[in-house]
């Protein structure tokens, strides 16, 4: 019988997805994530004391290095909006990029890009986008300032030099972060070389800025715009992104204007053009709080005061409410220095482009028939209308008022205007005719409280006399603002009702017109009329003091100095005659002086009350000045605001935090020294002491302990400093605006207009205009500055001490000749040349800076320099008023006169006078034989021949040298760079060197005979032999004898004796012999032939350089051709 076949065993599946199905429907989805979380804890568990003890260091350094140095929080209240440069070189897209950016935003086209452009992004988030021109200048102020940089780069090209150059100048000012910008993406057709060219850049992108730094691509355009799903991206990492903010941006303020007006009266202007300009600059506040007269620093212009510093209101809000997104209306943009919605701000107008033309049309002219006829006038809108009636009129504003007249009645003469001084004179002189009026007519009690109305009334008109040039425009304005009263209806307010109507005097014997010119004497004798003038202005007065006691401005009496104030000006509501039938209450701004009539008015009556001591005390005893009234129970204190902690025993179950607090709470006496003695005086303060370590050591125990708990040291300085941060804020709460910035100034995110006088004539909005605060560290006496420099790797020249070069250090941008030192324990070594690829120091001369600030040196800031123009880097290290900087001199001599130790020696010194400088200088020989030099010697010629004293007696052919450090003179050299004072196409020329002068001008090099270099002659020196004397000689040991061998004239025995071969071994070296010359003719053979074969190959090698090099040059010169047609297109 066959053996019965056995199959395989099935195996139940233990993984994969139907295992895990099986699982589940066999434990449930709950037993299988309990399974899963049972077995990861298990698996990622370290199974050893080492792989745990690593796994936790490498976690608390991965903590560690996320962890920054806290820095204090700047924004403020409402952040300033972040400032986005898009830098790039010529026409790698950065104003379409702009523009597509804008048009995002807000949903605004974009026809031309000036300055500084300011769009709301969010609910609490703005941006303000500049664009950065390849000019050095342009670069170097927007690297100090920005925020996020986009980095424009042509794909299809590649990294150009304008690229290297801003990323280098970024790093040495801050570092912002940076998003890279791939444009031109479209001319690839192949994806495949797409890709790799992507991937080629990203690479190069992280090397230079930061791994995983963002890059976005640009696919295309569409309509001259780029797509909406590549802008779309940007402008969603633009908005997430987080910004760090800069240690030099948060510690100095400044502001980035992105408005200029010439404030300066055209009139003078047009006298003398080259008159010292006011310049009025609007932006936000940035970094710290700004102050008016704070010194700032204008890149390219200089050092100046802000005269004038004020806020304005913010011309690009965030929104009030909290929404998910923005609305329509809370997309705002400003750009006052673009074409935004028809206005273009030139350099000093600002012009509002309309379609059509203002012009208005000559007489006479025909409507193009050629017949003569005048044509039909045309149908304008309300604004062209306006503007027309403008270019047409002949007079100012003022001479119009001043001619103006106002019908009351159309039956009336016409009222004349009158000036403000002649208006209030006659309210002074009717006042005081109405007031004798009154005293002589006191029959009633109601004609005396119109009375005594009427005098505080004219207390009233009399403090105002000293405020009439503040009150001229207001006056005017209550004299001239009556054109609209027939479209008042009568109110039961009475303000704008005749006089009669509201005292009920039908025959008040008032003029039925209003004339201010007129003479007022023909109301004298109508005393009806001037009972009723009384009481208008009793009634005035009334309403005048009770609006006054509502409003008292604290802020105001508390930072109020002599004669001006720091308060706002609000507005006040002020009632003036307007002459004698109506009367207008009129709005002005109150400045408040020292003789302020909204102060409360207190008569001497009332204040009799005062003069009863038992009053004053219970008065005292309501300020915290005061103390309270002392009951028998405490009569034996030394003072019933304090309380022995010691009463409950030793004090341990005593609350020192409630005792103290109630020790800060208690009133305190007005004057201590006339109620208590010293001795009771001392005693108060030693248990003040007392209680106040007590608390401290509560504090330490008991508060906030738990919270304390596991908190680290930069957690805790956070914590400080938000804690400092709420103080801050709680300190300035109650002061307004106004107030906060004459006291701390005008904190971040505020808009203010900043006027400084004696500015400059030409502007240019492509220029950023920057106001950098100065501190008080940085603003002195030019003094020497130390530095550590590099020079940078791809600039191609070397650093030569002593020749001109531009620094970009701080707000400042100045040439400087730097001296390159190289430092060691005791002294500055001075460098003729800057070391390839180390640091070395310098020594500049310029404005004090803190040290650890950045900069970067230029040679050129042309654009015409297209070589990488970064020249160096470094940073600040020390600050001093003089340096010393030491090089090596070395000086030979030689003697000509030999005594003993004492020798002449000549060649070292030309003068006297050098003598006399290194006089008790060390020397030696070169035999090691030391000296010193001693005195010059006149009778000794040539001239210079000095004596010097050695160790030992020298020999005449030793040469004398001298070793020393002489002081090097350093050269202080400063000159500003003031690139923005200059018109549109100069550039800023600094000083120059001697051989680039020469080489414009195509002069030659003198030749100076004393720069040649010349061969060194050494002549062989001949020593004499050594003689021993005899006698020492025959005391030395056998060994150390000299022994003199005398050469053998006839040659040896061996070299004299034959050698005669044998048979045998003249055959053999008969067969070597012709073996060696079988084998030197194989290898002359073999040489030649190698020789030949190596001449072809290089006579084929050149030919196919020759070759190469033709198609070179004309790939080169198709290169630089296209090269040249895209920078002049740019």
């Amino acid at each position: 019988m066959s053996e019965v076949r056995q199959n395989k065993k099935f195996q139940q599946v233990h993984k994969g997805v139907k295992a895990e199905r099986k699982a589940e429907r066999k434990l449930g989805a709950a037993g299988v994530e309990e399974k899963k979380k049972r077995g990861l804890d298990k698996a990622h568990a370290p199974n050893s004391g080492a792989r745990a003890e690593r796994l936790s260091v490498r976690k608390a350094i991965r903590t560690e290095a996320k962890i920054h140095v806290p820095l204090n929080d700047r924004k403020g209240e409402l952040p300033a909006p972040l400032v986005v440069a898009i830098a790039g070189p010529p026409g790698s897209g950065k104003s379409s990029l702009l523009k597509a950016l804008v048009k995002k935003y807000t949903r605004h086209n974009l026809n031309e890009i000036h300055g500084p452009i300011t769009v709301v992004t969010g609910r609490k988030k703005r941006f303000t986008f500049i664009e950065v021109t390849s000019d050095a200048n342009a670069m170097v102020d927007v690297a100090k300032i920005a925020d996020i940089v986009l980095l424009m780069i042509d794909a299809a090209f590649g990294f150009e030099m304008e690229t290297f150059e801003f990323i280098n100048i970024l790093q040495n000012h801050g570092f912002p972060k940076i998003i890279g910008i791939m444009s031109h993406m479209d001319k690839f057709r192949d994806n495949t070389k797409r890709n790799a060219r992507r991937r080629e850049i990203k690479h190069r992108f992280e090397t230079d800025v930061a791994t995983g730094a963002p890059l976005f691509p640009l696919n295309g355009m569409q309509y001259g715009k780029y797509l909406y799903p590549d802008v779309d991206r940007i402008s969603r990492c633009l908005i997430a992104m987080k910004v760090r903010p800069l240690i030099w941006r948060n510690t100095h303020p400044y502001v980035l204007a992105d408005r200029v007006e010439d404030i300066t009266d055209p009139a003078v202007v047009q006298a003398n053009p080259k008159v010292n300009r006011s310049i009025a600059f609007f932006g936000y506040v940035r970094g710290l709080p700004l102050k008016q007269n704070t010194p700032v620093h204008i890149p390219g212009v200089g050092d100046f005061n802000i005269d004038e510093l004020s806020h304005m209101v913010d011309p690009c809000p965030i929104p009030d409410k909290e929404r998910k997104r923005l609305d329509e209306k809370a997309k705002l943009l400003y750009a006052p220095m673009s074409d935004v919605a028809g206005v273009l701000y030139d350099r000093d107008a600002v012009y509002i482009n309309v379609p059509g033309t203002f012009t208005p049309a000559a007489k006479g002219d025909g409507d193009g028939n050629g017949d003569g006829a005048p044509a039909k006038p045309p149908v304008l809108g309300e604004g062209q209308r306006l503007v027309r009636e403008l270019q047409g009129t002949s007079h100012t504003l003022v001479e119009s008022m001043g001619t103006s007249t106002l019908p009351l009645y159309a039956s009336d003469q016409p009222a004349a205007g009158i000036t403000a001084d002649a208006f209030w004179k006659q309210q002074r002189a009717a006042s005081e005719r109405a007031l004798a009026a009154v005293a002589a007519t006191a029959s009633s009690a109601r004609v005396r409280r119109s009375a005594d109305a009427l005098k505080s009334g004219k207390d009233l008109l009399a403090s105002d006399d000293e405020h009439d040039d503040d009150l001229t425009s207001d006056a005017e304005t209550a004299v001239g603002a009556h054109d609209d009263d027939d479209d008042i209806e009568e109110e039961d307010d009475s303000q704008f009702r005749p006089v009669e109507d509201r005292h009920d005097m039908p025959d008040s014997g008032a003029p039925s017109g209003l004339d201010f010119g007129s003479d007022q004497s023909d109301n004298e004798d109508d005393d009806a009329f001037d009972l009723a003038k009384a009481q208008r202005h009793a009634d005035a007065s009334s309403n005048f003091a009770a609006r006054a006691r509502d409003r008292v401005d604290y802020a105001r009496l508390i930072y109020e100095s002599d004669g001006e104030t720091i308060v706002p000006e609000e507005t006040m509501t002020t009632t003036l005659s307007s002459g004698e039938i109506f009367e207008r209450v009129v709005q002005r701004a109150a400045k408040f002086t020292d003789l302020d009539t909204s102060r409360i008015e207190v008569s001497v009556d009332d204040l009799e009350v005062f003069t009863d001591e038992d009053c004053l005390d219970t008065l005292a005893a309501r300020f915290i000045t005061s103390t309270a009234p002392q009951t028998s129970a405490d009569a034996d204190e030394p003072s019933g605001d304090f309380e022995d902690l010691e009463e409950n025993g030793d004090g341990a179950d005593a609350d020192p935090h409630a005792h103290l607090e109630d020790l800060e709470q208690a009133p305190k006496p007005a004057d201590a020294s006339d109620q208590m003695t010293p001795e009771e005086e001392e005693q108060k303060q030693q248990l003040l002491k007392k209680k106040q370590e007590l608390k401290r050591k509560f504090d330490m125990f008991y508060d906030d302990h738990e919270e304390e708990v596991g908190e680290t040291y930069y957690e805790e300085v956070k914590a400080e400093m938000a804690r400092q941060h709420q103080l801050n804020a709680e300190a300035v709460a109650e002061l307004d605006e106004t107030a906060r910035g004459a006291v701390m100034g005008h904190r971040p995110g505020l808009y203010v207009r900043a006027v400084i006088h004696n500015f400059m004539v030409n502007f240019t909005p492509s220029r950023p205009i920057l106001l950098g605060g100065i501190l008080a560290t940085e603003s002195g006496e030019l003094g020497w500055t130390t530095v550590r420099i590099r020079r940078h790797r791809w600039y191609p020249k070397t650093l030569k001490s002593h020749d001109p070069l531009i620094i970009s250090m701080g707000w400042r941008r100045y040439q400087t000749a730097p001296c390159y030192v190289w430092r060691d324990p005791t002294r500055a070594r001075f460098l003729k040349y800057t070391p390839d690829h180390v640091h070395c120091e310098a020594v500049l001369y310029g404005p004090p800076m803190v040290p650890g600030t950045g900069f970067c040196a230029f040679q050129h800031l042309t654009s015409e320099h297209r070589g990488f123009r970064v020249a160096a880097s470094g940073v600040v290290t020390e600050m001093t008023a003089t340096s010393t900087v030491v090089k090596k001199l070395k000086l030979v001599g030689r003697p000509i006169r030999i005594q003993r130790n004492t020798a002449f020696i000549r060649d070292m010194f030309g003068s006297a006078l050098e003598v006399a400088k290194f006089e008790g200088a060390a020397i030696r020989t070169i035999s090691g034989i030391r000296g010193q030099i001693k005195k010059h010697m006149q009778a000794i010629k040539p001239e210079g021949v000095f004596r010097a004293t050695f160790e030992d007696k020298i020999l005449m052919s030793d040469l004398v040298i001298l070793k020393a450090w002489v002081p090097v003179d350093l050269k202080p050299y400063y000159n500003p760079v003031y690139s923005h004072l200059l018109k549109p196409g100069e550039t800023w020329q600094g000083m120059r060197l001697t051989g680039t002068i020469r080489y414009e001008q195509g002069l030659q090099t003198p030749h100076n005979k004393d720069s040649v270099y010349r061969d060194i002659e050494r002549h062989t020196r001949r020593f004499n032999k050594l003689q021993v004397p005899a006698k020492l000689e025959a005391a030395l040991p056998f060994a150390s004898k000299h022994k003199d061998a005398t050469k053998q004239k006839r040659p040896t025995l061996l070299q004299r004796r034959a050698v005669v071969m044998e048979k045998d071994e003249r055959q053999v070296a008969s067969l070597v012999s012709t073996i060696q010359t079988l084998q030197a003719d194989k290898k002359l053979v073999r040489k030649t032939k190698k020789r030949a074969q190596a001449a072809a190959h290089r006579a084929e090698t050149e030919r196919k350089a020759s070759v190469d090099a033709e198609y070179d040059a004309k790939r080169r010169k198709l290169f630089f051709k296209q090269q040249a047609l895209k920078y002049k297109g740019a």
